[in-house]
């Protein structure tokens, strides 16, 4: 009985043992180290694909190219470039392979690499690429090595090998930790900027993702203030790893204020309301004024004052002044009497006296 209870324990400690624990770590395709581009060393098989059916941007697969058609605000007109049609100093890049077999000064390893170029005119472009999987909070490290060719004079650049007279390529890689495709997005993180004229550089850009997506970029700008023939950029081995966790209140920290605010904002105006509400009682608004005596008080006198509007001039004043009572108007017409009696004795007087002198 010892014996087979002891085996029974054996068993379930083995049984224990080889249960498979469960594990917070990443999936193998994050572990760190791990490319998560595609063809990120762009060794895919050519030809490439016509991006959109445009012949002019044959790009290797996983990746596509972005431009802009027309120069950006700041772009200063060249000089030597007369009439308003930007046609003559900007254009659409042209993107294809470039092998080593024939370049290979051009390709940083492996066979083939991605170039693309304006001739005689000026550009902003470059390469992007968005990769899905990503763990939230990772901290990821886009690497990828770039050169820059611009001649002026093909006799001085050595059959394309050296550059002649470069004025700017502005070259820079960024990552949107949000997985946007928009290559002037704010959210972008960049790296700065660097020449790599007829070297291959490696420029390197690190961010901590914001979401299950993240989009990685290349940039180029060519600038001058007078044309050059070649303006031509080279793109070779990149890669996109896992290096680790940003801090962990980064993700939550900068998502949940973000969502959260907007209702606080609200609800605490709805509090603000309730005086708003106090200027409602607006009795006072009511008009309760119009109906007070004082609108009586001036419609009365022109009542009052209609009927003895027959009273002209000074006897008006009288009759006013008597207050309209019945003695008043007695002593009125004893009044017009009485002047009109003197006036008669005031005319005999001055005719008494005038009488002797006409004789």
């Amino acid at each position: 009985m010892r014996l087979l209870l002891v085996v029974l324990m054996a068993m379930a400690a083995t049984g224990l043992a080889m249960w498979p624990a469960e594990s917070s770590a990443a999936p193998p395709d994050q572990q760190p180290g791990v490319n998560l581009l595609q063809d990120g060393d762009f060794e895919w098989s050519t030809p490439w694909q016509k991006q959109d059916g445009i012949n002019e941007a044959q790009i290797a697969p996983g990746w596509r190219g972005w431009w802009l058609r027309k120069p950006p605000p700041g772009v200063k007109r060249p000089y030597n470039c007369g009439g308003t049609d930007y046609g003559c100093y900007w254009a659409q890049p042209e993107f294809t392979d470039v092998q080593r077999a024939a370049f290979s000064y051009r390709v940083h390893g492996g066979s083939q690499a991605q170039k693309y170029f304006t001739y005689g005119r000026m550009h902003q472009a470059g390469l992007m690429q968005q990769v899905g999987g990503i763990q939230p909070g990772a901290r990821l490290r886009f690497s990828i090595y770039m050169q820059a060719w611009m001649c002026f004079d093909y006799g001085q650049c050595d059959e394309g090998k050296v550059s002649d007279q470069p004025g700017e390529m502005h070259l820079r890689v960024g990552i949107d930790p949000t997985g946007g495709d928009n290559p002037f997005s704010p959210e972008i993180v960049w790296s700065p900027e660097r020449a790599a004229w007829d070297t291959w550089t490696l420029f390197q850009v690190e961010a901590v993702a914001r979401n299950g997506t993240v989009t990685v970029y290349t940039h180029s700008r060519a600038d001058w203030d007078w044309a050059r023939k070649n303006n031509d950029v080279y793109i070779d081995d990149g890669s996109l790893v896992v290096i680790g966790q940003g801090p962990a209140a980064q993700p939550t920290a900068t998502r949940p204020p973000a969502i959260t605010q907007p209702p606080r904002a609200t609800s605490t105006p709805a509090i603000t309301r309730t005086p708003t509400a106090t200027i409602t009682p607006t009795p006072t608004a009511t008009l309760a004024p119009p109906d007070t005596p004082v609108r009586r008080v001036i419609t009365l006198p022109p009542e009052d004052t209609a009927t003895p509007t027959p009273r002209p001039g000074w006897l008006v004043e009288l009759a006013n002044s008597s207050g309209d009572s019945p003695g008043g108007s007695i002593g009125v017409i004893l009044l017009v009497a009485a002047l009109f009696l003197g006036a008669i004795l005031a005319g005999v007087v001055i005719g008494q006296r005038r009488g002797p002198r006409a004789g």
